[in-house]
């Protein structure tokens, strides 16, 4: 996820250096824009919907960790 959003990052970087090559691929963008799907691909790239998190595994390590903790310092559920 974090190479994602880096070359995205880097992709902006590099269209906003003025040369032939940028200009050319702005005029290659304009034309994915202008597509059906562009619009959508553009909006999930610059919002990050198109991001996954894969919680699941951290949520269940973090709620273990918490009840180790928790229940060894004398915490219990009055003291949650």
């Amino acid at each position: 996820m974090g190479a994602q959003v880096l070359d995205w990052s880097r992709a902006q970087v590099a269209l906003k250096r003025p040369s032939r090559i940028t200009r050319a691929l702005e005029a290659i963008i304009r034309d994915i824009i202008e597509t059906r799907d562009g619009p959508t691909y553009f909006a999930e790239r610059v919002w990050g919907i198109s991001l996954r998190y894969e919680l699941a595994a951290t949520i269940r390590w973090w709620a273990a960790a918490f009840r180790t903790s928790h229940w060894r310092t004398g915490g219990g559920p009055a003291n949650f």
